[in-house]
């Protein structure tokens, strides 16, 4: 925001802060969020145990929202500096009626179902609040597509290739250790 808030002068400046923030957001957390959603069995056993079994369908729905939260949540900095508070309170207004309905549906099928329409609602969030930022700001949608291409690209790559490893283990082995071993994979590029 402070940094938003003194790039007023600037607009270029601000669009380009915003775009390298996406880029560098995306980049982090789109593979980290996609390879878990890959490998959710994977991760709920070796990170919780056997007895959590049951949250393997709901963390791929929460996995994947995430991203779009983060990508979300760098928007309203960016109105907030462009006295642009309004624009953004209209669009967390009809995330909140959209959040109501599709909760209020939700609730009454499953579990399962609430999660998948968390993924719905962040996603709705992310478009409305990221439509709010481009319609003052210059950028266009192919603007933003193009920041997050690399994460994207990084999830292309990492994930087939930690399925892959995954599948490769041997079944026998403890779902910690082979959360381990996967993570150990998807890390090995990274730290060399």
């Amino acid at each position: 925001f402070p940094a938003y808030s003194r790039g007023q002068a600037d607009p270029a400046r601000t669009r380009q802060a915003y775009l390298a923030s996406i880029a560098f957001v995306s980049l982090l957390l789109i593979p980290a969020y996609g390879c878990a959603a890959l490998l959710a069995p994977v991760v709920v056993k070796g990170l919780l145990g056997r007895g959590w079994e049951g949250a393997i369908d709901l963390l791929v729905p929460l996995a994947l929202a995430m991203p779009l939260h983060a990508l979300m949540a760098l928007g309203g900095p960016l109105l907030w500096a462009s006295n642009r508070v309004r624009d953004e309170g209209r669009a967390q207004a009809i995330t909140a009626m959209v959040c109501i309905i599709l909760f209020g549906a939700a609730a009454s099928v499953s579990m399962r179902c609430v999660a998948w329409a968390e993924l719905v609602i962040y996603a709705v969030r992310c478009v409305l609040v990221t439509r709010a930022v481009l319609a003052g700001s210059g950028l266009g949608w192919a603007d933003i597509l193009r920041a997050v291409r690399g994460g994207a690209m990084v999830l292309a790559v990492t994930g087939p290739l930690l399925v892959l490893v995954d599948g490769a283990l041997p079944t026998a082995m403890a779902d910690a250790f082979r959360l381990f071993a996967d993570l150990r994979q998807w890390l090995a590029p990274v730290l060399s």
